[in-house]
């Protein structure tokens, strides 16, 4: 697994990554509920997972299977409980 790093966005029921290095685009969030019912709008964060790529190498998904650190606005980051 891999690091990933991005922000958190809940669009129409639906939890989208801006990654790190993805030109503004988001892109699909996929995890375990235990995860999604942890994140919050609008976060900075930093998982564990892998990006899923289209046929072109262009991230198409973010395959999350924990959270390793979140960061609160103006403060240092924490370590997931």
């Amino acid at each position: 697994m891999n690091e990933i790093m991005g922000t958190t966005f809940l669009e129409d029921g639906k939890w989208l990554l801006r990654h790190e290095g993805g030109a503004g685009n988001k892109v699909p969030l996929l995890a375990p509920q235990i995860i999604l019912v942890q994140l919050q709008d609008g976060q900075a964060q930093i998982f564990e997972g892998s990006y899923g790529l289209d046929h072109r190498g262009v991230v198409v998904a973010a395959h999350v299977v924990a959270i390793k650190t979140f960061r609160k606005a103006g403060t240092d980051p924490v370590q997931s409980p």
